[in-house]
């Protein structure tokens, strides 16, 4: 295990706080050792010609990458390739999206192999395609009609706040639209929280109406999507960049070892929780705390994000004794 933390050191950064509460990919047993992420013909080679476990290793590690060696035309279309055999579906669509965060224009052209897959599959890969299709940009009226009679679907609440937050990268939403994610935020589930949170930060100044509700759910110490939350709190309203802060501090802290119980996933979480800190960039002796501690932990990827974080924010190496 830290083997491949250390391999993947330089991987873990999510990119969009939706996926935050979304487990880690794990790589299937007998994967091949794993290579470099911007060997791109490599992974172009296995996921056309490669084994089982070789093609599962490629769509785990896209599905996780920072790279931007991950904007390739080809290696999208050895991604989608997959859809269709049930084998790989699901991971297809997750390393697709990934993808598709980097530049949507890569998933442009797939729009009907992805409401193929909304049509046809089981509810994880339903899900996904509904997200990626999202990233698809295509708002022509095959595209919206499918996304707007699943959202006005209320019998399965994940695919109806998916499709939700696919129609908002299409179009700007109404009131009544604000007031559904607004509502989803306190749904007790983590998926459609997640999904709302997404959707609100892709809003951007027009999601001001839900800053309450977003903060509201950030403080909860129960809630599974507080992380995100609170990401996107400091997104819509910066003046609230030091409650933000604290409480990503806290998640990457994990006193109470919620994270460390989900193992790798766990770590990538924390890890992400360390790195926003250093982006929000606040300056607070507490935070430093943390980050000086976790600059020792165990997990060589805490340790690096954490030595990081602490250098950028304070302008000294950490130390064991906090000096």
């Amino acid at each position: 295990m830290r083997t491949l933390l250390l391999v993947l050191t330089g991987l873990i950064v999510w990119g969009q706080a939706a996926d935050a509460a979304e487990p880690a990919p794990e790589f299937p047993p007998g994967a091949p050792a794993p290579i470099q992420i911007d060997d791109v013909d490599r992974l172009r080679t296995w996921l056309r010609r490669g084994t089982i476990a070789e093609r599962q290793n490629a769509l785990a590690r896209i599905a996780i990458s920072s790279d931007v060696h991950l904007v390739d035309r080809d290696l999208i279309e050895a991604v989608l390739a997959l859809v269709d055999d049930e084998t790989y579906a699901l991971a297809s669509l997750r390393a697709a999206r990934r993808m598709a965060q980097f530049d949507s224009t890569l998933v442009e052209g797939f729009t009907r192999r992805l409401l193929d897959a909304i049509k046809k599959g089981p509810e994880p890969e339903r899900l996904e395609a509904v997200r990626v299709l999202g990233y698809a940009r295509d708002s022509s009226k095959k595209v919206t009609a499918a996304l707007e009679k699943i959202a006005a679907n209320n019998d399965d609440a994940k695919l109806r706040a998916a499709a939700l937050e696919a129609l908002v990268r299409l179009r700007n939403p109404d009131r009544k639209a604000l007031e559904k994610l607004t509502k989803d935020l306190q749904q007790p589930d983590a998926f459609v929280q997640q999904c709302a949170l997404a959707s609100l930060r892709e809003l951007g100044p027009l999601a001001g109406p839900a800053v309450p509700a977003v903060g509201e759910l950030m403080r909860d110490p129960g809630a599974e999507s507080r992380q995100s939350a609170a990401v996107v709190l400091w997104k819509l309203d910066p003046e609230q960049a030091r409650d933000a802060a604290l409480v990503l501090a806290e998640v990457a802290r994990d006193e109470k070892q919620q994270l460390q119980r989900l193992g790798l996933a766990g770590v990538f979480r924390r890890a992400e929780a360390v790195k926003m800190l250093a982006e929000i960039g606040v300056r607070d002796d507490a935070i430093a705390a943390v980050l000086q501690q976790l600059s020792f932990d165990d997990s060589e990827v805490l340790q690096e994000a954490a030595k990081d974080a602490y250098t950028r924010l304070t302008g000294r190496v950490p130390t064991r004794s906090g000096k």
